[in-house]
């Protein structure tokens, strides 16, 4: 039986009462009353400042719950006024609160071409009109038609100018549909505009993250690099969905595929794909010596190049937490530290979420960290079910006591969002394995060399069949 101490987990013991704070400003919106929410949270805080103070003096360790009471309630609402603090709307310089002619403001995303519409997320800098322009905030949703006789040329980053001509973004017509608007909403996206391309002019090139910009230039190279040596245009999608992040070209139908047979996970770059970048980055370096500074360079590169990938990738929730964890794993055995599973969980769920307070809302997040979390608790009970002498055999099964784990932890929620259960799901994760692997590892291999004749070819091949 797997036994979890308090003093093991405290930030999984923490987490909780933040995260109901979340939930509770998704569900009820505080923004009314953040007044009250505010003045107690002051209150929560003196409270807990005086009997620390007097801990010893009023023998409080009589009363143990009375600290662990206020510290909860510190944290739940800690987690409401996070979560409205970072709501823009309620701010009174964003765009829509004020009169303008004109939106300046910068591409935030990839924007997508479908058909004859762009489509991509503008965040908002500036407002007004010809004669007077102020700093505003706000996330706004562009579409554009585009004229197919002179193809838009529009990057992340690029600094754009449109008539201040929005809409707020509709809510569901009936209650069982989906409520696109709380999904923007949570992305702190409320309009939406429908644009002309002659409408649309773009000022400045590059003003994004340069980090960002510079990762996404990488990543569409790399994507043309596929093309070069592949020719099946859904491979291609889908050997630079599992390997870069990139969805752009992946069809509806061969990600209901993916959906049916449960193994939907292989496009979410995730867990398993930072997992198989450490693995590959560690047998690459197995020529250092087994020395303590040669441990210390091993976790350096090991770190670096896992930041890199995620930062490739798209810097997902997903690949968040999984580059998080894995980081603090690194770590806590470069120090030689022993470090509990589910803590480390919960520290990476921490950052992320104080970092972005609108990822408790997103689909993603909860998929994986909930995945990851029936796999801790539960796998090992369902491992315990068989027992195998043949070692292909025991590893079969740990594959599958694995999947078996996350998909009865996810199974509520699949059917919430998705409606949908794979019963297929079993053995499709186990044959899935080793060509994900091969996928994963020969597609890596093929983007980071040059061209090679004949080499470059057989990659291709290899990645395409």
């Amino acid at each position: 039986m797997i036994t979890f101490y308090k003093r093991e987990i405290p930030f999984a013991l923490l987490l909780l009462p933040f995260a109901a704070g979340l939930c509770l400003d998704v569900v009820y919106p505080c923004n009314k009353v953040m007044n009250w929410v505010w003045l107690s949270f002051g209150l929560m805080l003196i409270a807990f400042i005086i009997l620390g103070s007097f801990y010893q003096r009023w023998q409080l360790y009589k009363i143990k719950w009375i600290g662990g009471v206020i510290v909860w309630l510190t944290l739940l609402l800690a987690g409401i006024i996070s979560f409205d603090n970072n709501k823009q709307i309620n701010l009174p310089n964003h765009f829509s609160k004020k009169k303008s002619t004109y939106l300046i403001g910068k591409v935030a995303t990839e924007p997508k071409l479908n058909a004859d519409i762009l489509r991509f997320t503008l965040k908002v800098t500036q407002s007004g009109d010809t004669g007077h322009l102020a700093s505003t905030i706000g996330n706004l949703i562009v579409s554009v038609k585009t004229d197919t006789a002179k193809k838009l040329a529009l990057l992340y980053g690029d600094e754009v100018m449109l008539p201040a001509k929005f809409n707020d973004v509709e809510p569901p017509a009936n209650p069982a549909e989906f409520n696109y608007k709380a999904y923007l909403g949570h992305q702190n996206i409320y309009q939406q505009a429908f644009l002309i391309q002659h409408q649309l002019s773009v000022l400045r090139h590059d003003q994004g993250n340069l980090l960002v910009t510079d990762a996404l230039k990488l990543r569409t190279n790399l994507v043309k690099k596929l093309r070069a040596n592949m020719h099946d245009t859904d491979a291609i999608a889908v050997a630079s969905t599992i390997i870069l992040g990139y969805r752009a070209d992946l069809r509806k139908e061969v990600q209901e595929a993916y959906l049916k047979t449960g193994t939907m996970h292989l496009l979410s770059v995730a867990g398993m794909h930072v997992g198989l970048v450490y693995f590959m980055v560690v047998f690459f370096l197995n020529f250092l010596p087994h020395s303590r500074y040669a441990k210390l360079v091993k976790a350096i590169v090991s770190v670096l190049l896992i930041w890199c990938y995620a930062l490739i990738t798209g810097f997902s929730p997903a690949i968040s937490r999984a580059a998080l964890m894995l980081t603090m794993v690194i770590i806590s055995f470069t120090c030689n530290r022993h470090i509990n599973k589910l803590n480390v969980l919960a520290v990476s769920a921490f950052i992320l979420l104080l970092y972005n307070p609108f990822y408790i809302t997103d689909a993603g997040f909860q998929l994986s960290y909930l995945a990851v979390f029936g796999i801790i608790i539960i796998q090992p009970y369902i491992y315990k079910w068989l027992d195998f002498k043949s070692k292909l055999l025991r590893e079969i099964w740990l594959v599958c006591s694995v999947s078996i784990s996350a998909q009865i932890i996810l199974l509520p929620i699949s059917a919430l969002y998705f409606h949908d259960f794979p019963i297929y799901f079993l053995i499709s994760n186990v044959f899935i394995i080793l060509p994900s692997a091969i996928v994963m590892y020969a597609g890596i291999i093929y983007l980071a060399l040059p061209p090679i004749p004949y080499i470059s070819l057989a990659l291709g091949w290899l990645l395409e069949k």
